[in-house]
C-alpha cells in the first residue's frame, strides 16, 4: 500500500481548507495511499516533520497552502534528500505556481489530480543555500508579503498584496546592482528584479513565456524610472508588452549572480530570502510534481 503525508496550514487564505479533509482522505484512501496528516502553523513544524521522514517512507508529500508554504515543503525535501513525490493543494492567498500549473483551487478536484498521478520533473532555481520553485525577487516589492496584514490578506487575497504595494510606490529606493551571467557582468541601478523559474508572480501569470522545465532562469528587472512612469508600464505588463520596453531587462540563462551596492531586501516563494551576494542556478529536473 502507498503512503502519503498530507500537511497543510489551517492559517492559509480563508481558512477554510478543514472542510474538505473527509472528502480528501476519501479520495486518497480509495485510490489506494495511506495517509498521514500534519497540521502545521509554523515553518519549523513543517522542517521538522520533514526531517523525521526516512528515505522511501512516502510515495508523496502533499502540501496544502501557499507559495510560502510550498516553498518551505520544498526546501525541507531538498535538504533531507527525499525523492517523494510533491503534491499542491492551493489554498493560500498567493498560489503563482499552482497556477502556473492551471491547478484548481478547489481541494477535492485538486486531490483528484493528485490520485490520477500524472507526473512531471520540474527545474528548481536555488538562491545560495535556498531553493525556490517559482521567483526569487530583489528590491520593490520583494518584502511585501512580510509587511501586509494576515488579516488583511484573508479578507481581500491577492487585492491585500495591491493595496499595499500601491502605498509603498513612493518609498521605493533604486538598488545598484552588478548582474553576471553566461555572457559576462553589467551594472544598472533597478527598482526591481525577478529570477522566474515559473512564468508569473505576484498576481501577474503571464510575466515571461518560458517552462519550468527548461533548464533556464528568466531574468526580468525594471530599470530605475520616475515615479510618473510607473502607470504606463503596469499597462504594458497587464498587456504582455513589457518585455519590449526599454526600461525592462530580460534574458534567460542557467547561471546568475547578483551583487548589490546598499541594503536591498530579497524574497523565494514569498518567504525572506537569502543576503547579498546572490549565486542563482537553475536545478535541472530536481522535483517531480503531481500535475493536471
Amino acid at each position: 500500500m502507498k503512503r502519503l503525508a498530507l500537511i497543510y496550514n489551517p492559517n492559509s487564505g480563508d481558512r477554510t481548507f478543514k472542510n474538505s479533509l473527509d472528502d480528501m482522505l476519501d479520495i486518497f484512501q480509495s485510490a489506494g495511499f495511506t495517509v498521514t496528516i500534519h497540521r502545521s502553523e509554523s515553518t519549523d513544524s513543517i522542517r521538522l516533520f520533514i526531517e523525521s521522514m526516512k528515505s522511501g517512507e512516502y510515495e508523496a508529500i502533499i502540501i496544502s497552502g501557499g507559495d510560502g508554504s510550498v516553498n518551505m515543503v520544498v526546501n525541507a525535501m531538498m535538504e533531507k534528500g527525499l525523492s517523494s513525490k510533491l503534491g499542491i493543494i492551493p489554498s493560500g492567498t498567493a498560489n503563482d505556481f499552482a497556477t502556473y500549473l492551471n491547478l484548481p483551487k478547489n481541494p477535492v478536484l485538486a486531490a483528484e489530480i493528485i490520485v490520477n498521478e500524472k507526473i512531471t520533473a520540474f527545474d528548481l532555481g536555488k538562491a545560495n543555500d535556498r531553493y525556490f520553485i517559482n521567483v526569487f525577487a530583489l528590491g520593490y516589492p520583494a518584502n511585501i508579503s512580510h509587511i501586509v496584514n494576515e488579516d488583511l490578506k484573508n479578507l481581500m487575497g491577492k487585492m491585500a498584496y495591491y493595496m499595499k504595494g500601491l502605498g509603498e510606490l513612493p518609498k521605493i529606493t533604486p538598488v545598484t546592482v552588478d548582474i553576471t551571467n553566461s555572457e559576462g557582468t553589467f551594472r544598472e541601478e533597478l527598482a526591481l528584479a525577478l529570477v522566474l523559474n515559473g512564468t508569473g508572480a505576484g498576481g501577474f501569470t503571464d510575466l515571461v513565456k518560458g517552462s519550468a522545465s527548461d533548464g533556464l532562469l528568466d531574468f526580468v528587472a525594471l530599470k530605475s524610472v520616475s515615479f510618473s512612469a510607473l502607470p504606463a508600464l503596469l499597462v504594458k505588463i497587464i498587456k504582455g508588452e513589457h518585455l519590449e520596453d526599454e526600461n525592462v531587462i530580460h534574458f534567460k540563462d542557467s547561471f546568475i549572480k547578483i551583487e548589490s551596492f546598499g541594503q536591498s531586501a530579497t524574497d523565494v516563494d514569498g518567504e525572506p530570502g537569502p543576503s547579498m551576494p546572490v549565486v542563482i542556478k537553475n536545478v535541472p529536473g530536481a522535483l517531480k510534481v503531481y500535475t493536471g
